[in-house]
C-alpha cells in the first residue's frame, strides 16, 4: 500500500474516533463526563490534523523526485473555481506518468514534448516545460500546503486545552 494511502486512511481513522466521542459527549448523562469526552474529542480531531499535515510533508521530503521527458498526451483541464490539469507524459521508452498540476491554460496542448520534475507518489508537478518554445512553470510541492494544516491541528489541540 502506497505511504500515501497510510496517511489518508489512519488520518480518517483518528477523526471518526474524535467525532465519534464528539457525538458520545452529547449523549453523555453527567457534565463531568461531557467534559472529558468533549476534550478528548477535540485532542483527537487535533491530533488529526497534525498527523495529517505533519506525516504528508515528511512524505514529500522523503520521497524522490524525479523527471521524466516525453509527450504530453490524455490531457484534461477545469477553468471551475479550482483551476487544474491532469495528463499523462509518455517518455520515449513507452513508459507513462500521470500527472497533476494546477496550472490550467493555453500552454498546455495535446502532443507538446515536455519535461517535468514531479514527487513520485503524488504525481505533483514541481517544474514543467515545454521544450520546443521553452515556456516553464514551477509550483511548490505541497508541503507548505501540510505543514498548515498541522497548524491547524496545533490550534485546536490548544484550544481543547
Amino acid at each position: 500500500m502506497p505511504e500515501r494511502l497510510i496517511i489518508d486512511y489512519v488520518s480518517a481513522l483518528i477523526l471518526l474516533v474524535g467525532i465519534a466521542l464528539s457525538f458520545a459527549a452529547g449523549r453523555s448523562p453527567t457534565d463531568s463526563r461531557k467534559v472529558e469526552f468533549k476534550y478528548v474529542s477535540a485532542m483527537l480531531l487535533g491530533g488529526a490534523f497534525v498527523f495529517y499535515g505533519l506525516s504528508t510533508a515528511l512524505a514529500i521530503h522523503s520521497a524522490s523526485h524525479a523527471t521524466v521527458v516525453g509527450m504530453l498526451t490524455d490531457l484534461r483541464q477545469s477553468y471551475g473555481r479550482y483551476n487544474w490539469s491532469y495528463f499523462t507524459v509518455t517518455s520515449d521508452d513507452d513508459s507513462s506518468v500521470r500527472l497533476h498540476t494546477d496550472y490550467c491554460g493555453d500552454y498546455l496542448q495535446e502532443f507538446q514534448n515536455v519535461s517535468v520534475n514531479y514527487v513520485e507518489g503524488f504525481e505533483t508537478v514541481t517544474d514543467l516545460q515545454i521544450v520546443p518554445n521553452g515556456w516553464k512553470l514551477h509550483e511548490g510541492d505541497g508541503s507548505l500546503t501540510s505543514l498548515l494544516v498541522c497548524l491547524i491541528g496545533v490550534a485546536a489541540f490548544f484550544r481543547s486545552k
